[in-house]
């Protein structure tokens, strides 16, 4: 739940490592108790940024805030934030009770009080039969549900997520989707989010930051950012499998849409409206191969020289070589132009 206050604002952050630049001109806003997200391929800068965020790396430029106060030349221990990491950090040779009130004992928090916040964590994440055993003795799952605790015992203003869930099983994977979106919900915690997954992002996120090669493409709720993509990079991370796009001269104007500059329709791969007969409202393309899904198919489809995909029912019977027509009418479509740039 969201209130009106900033927690977080960067502003026209950069980075840089020698001659290569990082992170190029980086501007956020995120209120109180919101999720962001921020997503995209490896190398995009999303990890450096939440560092920096962290205080674990210094900014060449710009400004970070947390609250109202700027963060710049605040060491990472006091900027009350709590990280979460892919590796869960667990010291090896403690308990889960002692691994999770770590930080508070060095802190000189009494016994009562670690007391106090072992029941409530433990309860939140239902680790309380764990709270002697070793993190050897813990699974995947486990072990990331005693490293979100040591991050609540700790009540920061900022919990930040550094990919958590990329060790663990498809399984446990969507169960902890689940626990961290309650956690969420739950304490009304303010939460910044690494990865490179857009399910997890648009599972869990209110806002998303979409990155690439150290540049904000877009930023948006989950619905804007795969239904309105800013642009082609957006449009083709955003969803699997991602967007088709075709070139505009290879279908009737009326269909590409009268609008200046457009030089590419983007259509979803479920947003592409098969029927029986053709019509002038059609494209004609032939199933080259067909990937069944379980309850979908995939159908990768040719179209002149270009290859779409189209996402079909399981049972819908169709084989390599049929023809389907495609209503473009009917089809929900996006447009691009020559610069990649989503046009309105």
């Amino acid at each position: 739940m969201t209130d009106n206050s900033t927690i977080l604002e960067i502003n026209n952050l950069k980075k840089s490592y020698g001659h290569i630049e990082v992170l190029k001109d980086i501007s956020i806003d995120m209120q109180q108790g919101e999720f962001l997200v921020l997503l995209g391929p490896s190398g995009c800068g999303k990890s450096t940024l939440l560092n920096c965020i962290a205080g674990l790396e210094e900014i060449d430029s710009g400004d970070v805030k947390i609250g109202s106060e700027t963060m710049n030349d605040v060491p990472p221990k006091e900027r009350n934030v709590a990280m979460v990491f892919q590796s869960y950090a667990l010291y090896p040779t403690m308990t889960v009770r002692e691994n999770i009130t770590f930080g508070m004992k060095i802190r000189g928090d009494s016994a009562a009080e670690m007391a106090a916040e072992i029941e409530r964590v433990a309860a939140m994440l239902q680790i309380n039969p764990l709270l002697d055993r070793k993190p050897a003795e813990l699974s995947g799952g486990q072990r990331q549900r005693v490293a979100m605790g040591r991050a609540l015992v700790r009540k920061p203003k900022l919990f930040l997520f550094d990919e958590p869930l990329s060790n663990l099983d498809a399984k446990l994977r969507v169960e902890m989707r689940a626990e961290i979106k309650d956690l969420h919900e739950t304490v009304g915690a303010s939460i910044v989010y690494v990865t490179h997954d857009q399910i997890e992002a648009m599972t869990l996120a209110d806002k998303i930051c979409v990155l690439n090669v150290g540049v904000i493409q877009q930023i948006g709720s989950p619905d804007e950012v795969y239904h309105q993509p800013a642009n082609i990079f957006v449009a083709e991370f955003m969803g699997f499998p991602a967007m088709n796009m075709i070139d505009a001269t290879h279908i009737s104007a009326e269909f590409a849409r009268t609008v200046e500059g457009v030089t590419l329709v983007g259509v979803r791969p479920e947003d592409m409206v098969v029927v029986a007969n053709w019509s002038e409202n059609c494209i004609e393309v032939e199933i080259v191969s067909i990937e069944n899904t379980g309850p979908d198919a995939f159908a990768s489809v040719k179209f002149g020289d270009e290859k779409l995909i189209i996402r079909l029912n399981a049972r819908s019977g169709h084989k390599n070589g049929d023809v389907l027509n495609v209503d473009l009418e009917q089809s929900i479509k996006h447009y691009f132009d020559s610069d990649g740039n989503r046009v309105v």
